[in-house]
């Protein structure tokens, strides 16, 4: 049910508009993700990508909204059907929807941050964000842990899946462009104070990472 795909440098995975019915998990390499305002993001080994594919289970049929294109030679992708998530639920194996979750949350965790660091004198933007971020801090595992029916999972996905995209918003509005690289490295430091303890999301490093090249490919693309 699954597939593995390697991509030549500048190969397109998926086009924006492209019905989507499954999501993947970068296995190695670099993806890029366009759309018409440039280059959005860069996705790095262990991220998962194509998540809106599983809103189609639930009678919701999703388009891509952004090219999806290989950055390095020989960029790997798994790319799974969206029932592949919804049938680790019924043998009791909920390592696919919770990779999921993890990656949702990385992206908020991310945006959270830049506009905590970009904002930080301005107590109308740091509060509710540090609020936000502390309170996912405090709640992501237990909730994790308790999602062991599918309806539970899909409240969780939903609710992850809006929070990431409303701080997506956000930080495109927000943020200064001129103090974004600096605020990415900032933020990366107290991602780490947050997280410090919590093996487990040791790997949210790898979402400023993602983010300072992402800056920095679109600074070498302006010349």
């Amino acid at each position: 049910m699954k597939r593995k795909i390697i991509l030549s440098r500048e190969a397109v995975l998926w086009e924006a508009g492209d019905a989507a019915r499954t999501f993947a998990v970068l296995e190695s390499g670099k993806l890029g993700i366009r759309t018409d305002q440039g280059l959005q993001g860069i996705v790095i080994p262990g991220m998962v990508l194509g998540e809106t594919a599983l809103l189609t289970l639930e009678g919701e049929p999703q388009k891509r909204a952004a090219r999806v294109f290989a950055i390095e030679e020989g960029s790997t992708v798994t790319e799974y059907p969206a029932l592949v998530a919804k049938q680790g639920f019924e043998d009791s194996s909920h390592a696919v929807a919770k990779a999921l979750l993890a990656t949702l949350l990385g992206q908020i965790a991310r945006n959270c941050l830049i506009l905590l660091t970009t904002n930080k004198h301005d107590a109308m933007f740091s509060i509710p964000f540090k609020m936000l971020m502390q309170g996912l801090a405090q709640t992501y595992k237990p909730r994790f842990a308790l999602l062991n029916r599918w309806d539970e999972f899909m409240t969780t996905f939903r609710f992850l899946l809006e929070t990431r995209d409303y701080t997506d918003e956000m930080r495109q509005r927000f943020t200064v462009g001129s103090a974004d690289k600096d605020a990415i490295f900032k933020a990366s430091q107290i991602a780490n104070e947050y997280f410090k303890e919590k093996e487990d999301l040791s790997f949210l490093s790898g979402f400023f990472a993602a983010e300072a090249e992402r800056r920095d490919w679109v600074e070498r693309s302006r010349g």
